[in-house]
């Protein structure tokens, strides 16, 4: 008989932030593991991956067309993943755009770096899309690609962001300063935050905790479930015991529901122009109308606003008299969650659009 010890199983770092928001999601999301479930925007995401993993190994000065061999010949090989054809030209320009902006990786950086730490009984692993270590300062480059860009704050309060510090602290001892940064790829945006060792305590404590709570939950098979916008990102909603109506940010789950509400708003929006514009009317000439707890009323205001050529004008005047345009003007990057209307090309070709 082997005298040898069974190795631990794994807990990835991604199955315990799906804890960290809610258990159950956790729950649901090692089952779609087990039973090899992959949604299309993983699968984009995964493609997207694997063809930065190739890039960064070997590749440059690319054309578009060899750009899109390397992606079809991607989206043929991995048999394992489902992107249907109207998702193709996205993941195309994901990595078109990406690749634009593209710098080989340094002598101290390494891509898809496998990390493994101990904690609680438990081993805990992660995988990072690119690691660059000098000296005792380290960046972890993370790649993202999601439609909307998350706040500087949300990112910085991140558990994966406190997760893969905590595991380059422990497996590079030398490194003080860990930067983890996240690529939001189809902008170029990125947010960053930084982490210095002498949270390492803090952050050791917080892991044990959630580790602590996994056991407890897979003991006792009770798994906490908790609304929220993570619920349109959950392996099983059916599953879920919360209602629809109750998910809050997190109740629209499939592609009906976003449809029917997008439609909703759609004539909503056309309802509330036409209130807003009766309420004006109506207050310009008989004063204030208040609506439950609010007050509908003109307010007058005085200001001044830089119109965009005088701007660009400024800016050059400011460098001729040697002064940095950059300390005045600060660039940022955000989305907006807007609609437009759909061309016509677009309603014809419905799905294929």
């Amino acid at each position: 008989m082997s005298k040898m010890k069974a190795k631990t199983k794994a807990m990835r770092q991604t199955y315990l932030a799906h804890f960290d928001e809610c258990p159950l999601s956790a729950k649901f999301y090692e089952d779609a593991q087990a039973a090899e479930v992959t949604s299309h925007a993983m699968a984009r995401g995964i493609l997207f991956h694997d063809f930065a993993e190739i890039i960064q190994g070997e590749r440059a000065g690319l054309s578009d067309a060899e750009i899109d061999t390397i992606i079809d010949e991607l989206l043929t090989s991995r048999s394992d993943l489902v992107l249907p054809m109207r998702d193709h030209d996205d993941l195309r320009d994901l990595c078109r755009r990406w690749y634009a902006r593209f710098e080989p990786a340094g002598a101290g950086s390494k891509t898809e770096v496998k990390l493994e730490v101990q904690l609680a009984g438990q081993r805990i692993t992660g995988r990072l899309d690119l690691l660059t270590i000098e000296d005792a300062w380290a960046r972890v480059r993370d790649y993202k690609t999601n439609r909307g860009l998350p706040t500087a704050e949300w990112v910085r309060g991140s558990f994966q962001v406190r997760c893969y510090a905590y595991m380059v602290f422990v497996n590079y001892p030398a490194v003080t300063t860990v930067e983890v940064e996240n690529e939001y790829v189809r902008y170029g945006a990125k947010r960053s935050a930084t982490i210095e060792r002498d949270q390492f305590e803090n952050l050791e404590v917080t892991l044990i905790d959630i580790i602590e709570k996994v056991g407890e939950a897979r003991k006792s098979d009770d798994w906490i479930a908790v609304p929220g916008t993570h619920c349109n990102r959950c392996a099983n909603t059916a599953g879920c015991p919360i209602s629809a109506e109750l998910r809050g940010e997190g109740a629209i789950t499939d592609e009906l529901d976003a449809t029917t509400a997008a439609s909703d708003l759609v004539a909503i929006e056309a309802r509330r122009k036409d209130i807003i514009a009766g309420l004006k009317s109506w207050v310009d000439e008989n004063g204030p109308v208040d609506g439950g707890q609010t007050r509908y009323d003109y307010s007058y205001s005085e200001g001044e606003r830089l119109d965009k050529k005088p701007k660009i004008a400024l800016k050059e005047r400011l460098g001729e008299a040697d002064i940095d345009p950059a300390e005045y003007w600060k660039p940022t990057q955000t989305t907006r969650f807007i609609p437009r209307k759909l061309t016509e090309e677009e309603l014809e070709g419905g799905d294929d659009a």
